[in-house]
């Protein structure tokens, strides 16, 4: 029983993980006509659907909401439908770098 609580709860945090990375990511994204704004639609359905699952406790579907939303964010960015916008998308490329180095420092 101890091993399937730990599991459960490495899938919340890696859940809350990425959901904070997309929420954030979301944020410096701006849409490319009218399938731009439908693609970022589904990602804010499937960020909000993932903070659901969470609060009923339902983590294996919570997670696949968090992934499904970064596969929209990937395949809008790669087909050119969702693009950075310059201030917003500065300003996490500096964070992510941050966070990157204080985890390699952390490492060490």
């Amino acid at each position: 029983m101890g091993r399937m609580k730990d599991l459960g709860e490495e899938l919340k945090r890696e859940t809350l993980k990425w959901l904070e990375r997309a929420e954030k990511r979301i944020k410096t994204l701006k849409a490319e006509e009218v399938r731009g704004k439908k693609f970022l639609e589904n990602v804010n359905a499937y960020i909000q659907d993932s903070r659901w699952f969470l609060e009923k406790g339902d983590l294996v579907r919570a997670f696949e909401c968090v992934v499904w939303a970064w596969a929209w964010i990937e395949i809008g960015e790669d087909t050119g439908i969702l693009s950075e916008s310059s201030f917003e998308s500065q300003r996490y490329s500096e964070n992510q770098s941050y966070s990157e180095n204080r985890k390699t420092e952390t490492k060490k």
